[in-house]
């Protein structure tokens, strides 16, 4: 099967229900059974009432029909991010509401593809409700027209008649995932773009009423960092344009329990632009100003205590609106430093073991336990050596 936009083909038995569900996750982006003599970048065959999916990186998972479409989709998105390199994609939902799209690049589970799926019961057109590229000039965003996906079950607190809109949108599920096939209007078609209008972040919380607070520019400059798929182009670039689109466009997080409730006050305040809103007098930012992308492959036990690391060549310390960045051009890697990664990366400057930074860093804030010290550094430094900006030295 051949993927528009992406010069690949992917390998795919003969099963209807496999068939059906591709068909229902890909929505408007062409696809066609094909007989092209090319190695296939994905592998998909039949085990027993299941599938097992060998990915482009050649990992192999075994799924069910909607989990084997939903991983389909996954890998035909990162070909197409990859043939076309200079184009940025965001991880997020986006609305057109008053003309101007509203995106929503919030992390899994803030509730963005069931609040995208119930503006569109309201008339707005969905553009994307997990992934958005933008056309050149990073003005407008181009609609790549996937399906939307909703989690099943649908949140108690959804209100019938937007409950009984999805159901009947209901396209195929598995009882985890659903597939939605709206009605004309409501889902923007593959190529279709529009405006830019505003950055939303979503706070879905157990109660509390909705309101609007304004969101710094460093915290939605992270955001869209870790919601961004664009990992071809150089690092310093990708970081300049991204912050472009923050500073260009309206910010602002949005703090919510009853998704009809929120989706109201959406509607109202984008209905024209300039936006009029209301915000929270104390304006709120996103967590404590701590690094949220310290993850790693590597564990404290990996980084040995007395080995001394030194910088990666290729690697720029940036800083933006007061945030510094780690970018590396030549594996278009971003990281973003916390008090903690900076004060290390200044030590990098020479060759520092893990103990020595721990020792330094415990005698410039005493009042911190040592025990938080050493496991703050030996975090950073995981990080910093799976993301190749550090490097390990015999002396």
């Amino acid at each position: 099967m051949a993927f528009d936009d992406t010069g690949e083909v992917a390998e795919l038995p003969d099963c209807p229900e496999l068939l059906a569900a591709v068909d229902a996750a890909f929505g408007d982006w062409p696809h066609e059974r094909v007989d092209r003599e090319q190695r296939p970048f994905v592998s998909i065959r039949r085990t027993g009432a299941l599938y097992a999916i060998t990915t482009a990186s050649g990992d192999e998972l075994t799924l069910n029909a909607v989990g084997t479409a939903n991983r389909l989709v996954v890998e035909v998105l990162g070909a197409s991010i990859a043939a076309n390199p200079e184009r940025l994609c965001f991880h997020c939902a986006s609305v057109r509401i008053g003309g101007r799209l509203v995106l929503f690049p919030s992390e899994a589970r803030a509730g963005k593809s069931t609040l995208a799926a119930y503006l569109a019961s309201q008339g707005h057109e969905i553009f994307g409700d997990d992934a958005l590229a933008l056309a050149p000039g990073d003005r407008e965003g181009v609609a790549l027209g996937l399906a939307p996906r909703l989690r099943r079950p649908l949140p108690p607190t959804l209100g019938g008649a937007a409950r009984d809109y999805i159901e009947r949108a209901g396209r195929i599920d598995d009882r985890r995932y659903s597939y939605l096939d709206l009605p004309g209007g409501r889902l923007a078609k593959r190529g279709e773009q529009a405006p830019l209008g505003a950055l939303v972040l979503l706070d879905r919380r157990d109660d509390g009423p909705v309101e609007f607070f304004s969101a710094e520019r460093p915290a939605m400059l992270r955001a869209l960092i870790a919601q961004n798929f664009a990992r071809a182009a150089p690092a310093s670039t990708l970081i300049d344009r991204l912050h472009a689109v923050v500073e260009r466009l309206p910010r602002y997080r949005l703090c919510y329990s009853d998704l009809e409730e929120a989706a109201a006050v959406l509607a109202s305040a984008f209905a024209s632009w300039p936006p009029r809103i209301a915000v929270a007098e104390k304006p709120e930012t996103l967590g404590d100003g701590s690094d949220r992308s310290i993850t790693s492959s590597f564990s404290y036990a990996d980084i040995p205590p007395n080995l001394a690391f030194a910088r990666s060549t290729d690697v720029q310390l940036r800083t933006v609106d007061g945030e510094m960045f780690l970018a590396d051009d030549s594996e278009c890697a971003i990281y973003h430093l916390n008090a903690v990664g900076v004060g290390i990366w200044n030590l990098l400057d020479q060759p520092t073991s893990r103990d020595e930074a721990a020792s330094i860093l415990a005698e410039a804030f005493p009042h911190v336990e040592r025990a938080v010290i050493r496991d703050d550094v030996a975090a950073v430094y995981a990080a910093l050596l799976d993301a190749g900006f550090i490097a390990p030295l015999q002396r």
